[in-house]
């Protein structure tokens, strides 16, 4: 049987002292406790029992450190248990999207930069950027491919003829 990942998450965060002191209650079992940037905390270890079981030992040792930390009996609003492998993957995976700027927006829909910043204004449907930064709007990549898929392009103008 293989090591599962238990991740249990709670309401609020918690101070550093605490936080440290949870991790090191739990350090015999790879604990780790964190305060998220939603205000919340959670604390995650390794359990060598597998689903349901895992997700049961994971909350009574837990509980355990959040007692002796002085954080006290606290209602988990969620308990994700996974095999090691699967949690090895997700760390590995990065947690921020694919961004795009208008050069790399203008050349997944084969327009110039200018016609990019075009579209943006005369289309309702066109991404709004993710980020807009000094250096240039910056757009996800999966909401321009999104576009580009619904888009129906029209031609454009003929070139200019030289007489």
């Amino acid at each position: 049987m293989s090591d599962w990942n238990v991740t249990v998450t709670y309401r609020g965060t918690l101070d550093r002292e605490t936080t440290r002191a949870i991790a090191e209650a739990l350090v015999n079992r790879d604990g780790i406790a964190a305060n998220t940037p939603d205000g919340r905390f959670s604390v995650a270890i390794t359990s060598h029992f597998g689903g349901d079981k895992a997700a049961g030992d994971a909350l009574d040792t837990i509980n355990k450190a959040l007692m002796a930390s002085g954080v006290g009996s606290v209602e988990p609003i969620a308990v994700e248990a996974m095999e090691y492998d699967e949690y090895e993957r997700r760390v590995r995976e990065p947690d921020y999207p694919e961004l795009m700027s208008a050069g790399e927006v203008a050349e997944a829909l084969g327009v110039s930069r200018q016609r990019v910043h075009q579209l943006a204004v005369d289309h309702s449907d066109f991404p709004a950027p993710l980020y807009e930064l000094s250096a240039g709007k910056l757009w996800t990549a999966e909401a321009i491919r999104g576009f580009r898929h619904h888009w129906t392009r029209k031609p454009g103008r003929k070139p200019a003829r030289i007489a």
